[in-house]
């Protein structure tokens, strides 16, 4: 057996390289963590809603429910105005990226399963229509997923308020240059190509 390999390019225009693409990622959570520390003491427990990190899958920013600032109002996907308030947040520094953008939906496991996955999803449309409102253009939303409490921040505690949840990705679209945009895969089988 013979182990052969196919190069698959992406044809793409206009991708980012992944060093700037990461620079990106990376100068942007900076700025949105150091504008969560600048508020105002009226304002400070929005900082406690928002966890941000880079993933592979790209930029990543979660907004998370506390037991007193919840981002929908109970067991409806309309948005509170501290929904509101870190959406447009979200928009103002997550806007200037250039990448695609994925929305995904959390409930807690204390919702009823027969609502769950259609409230996970609506919620996730109504954060996208925030974000919409708030400058992100209809066309960079790529993904709109429903998860309801399949995937909880806080596994040991399905109620807790965490797991109600909004997830934005600013999507990575970087190629590689080191393979050219190819990705490389190995086949033992000779009539696989």
């Amino acid at each position: 057996r013979r182990q052969r390999q196919m190069c698959i390019r992406d044809r793409s225009e206009g991708r980012l390289d992944p060093i700037m693409e990461e620079q990106n990622f990376y100068g942007t959570k900076d700025l949105m963590e150091a504008a969560l520390d600048k508020l105002p003491q009226e304002l400070k427990d929005l900082k406690q809603s928002v966890l941000i990190d880079v993933t592979e899958e790209g930029l990543r920013i979660q907004l998370i429910d506390q037991d007193k600032l919840p981002l929908f109002m109970v067991t409806s996907p309309d948005l509170t105005e501290h929904g509101i308030t870190l959406l447009r947040f979200i928009a103002q520094y997550g806007g200037r990226l250039p990448n695609p953008v994925s929305v995904t939906g959390h409930t807690d496991g204390d919702t009823e399963r027969a609502i769950a996955w259609k409230l996970s999803i609506e919620r996730a449309a109504t954060a996208r229509r925030q974000l919409q409102k708030s400058g992100i253009t209809p066309r960079r939303f790529e993904n709109l997923i429903g998860k309801a409490y399949s995937q909880p921040l806080v596994p040991d505690d399905p109620a807790h308020p965490g797991n109600r949840r909004v997830v934005i990705v600013f999507i990575r679209q970087a190629i590689d240059k080191m393979t050219g945009g190819c990705l490389l895969y190995t086949s033992d089988a000779a009539d696989d190509l």
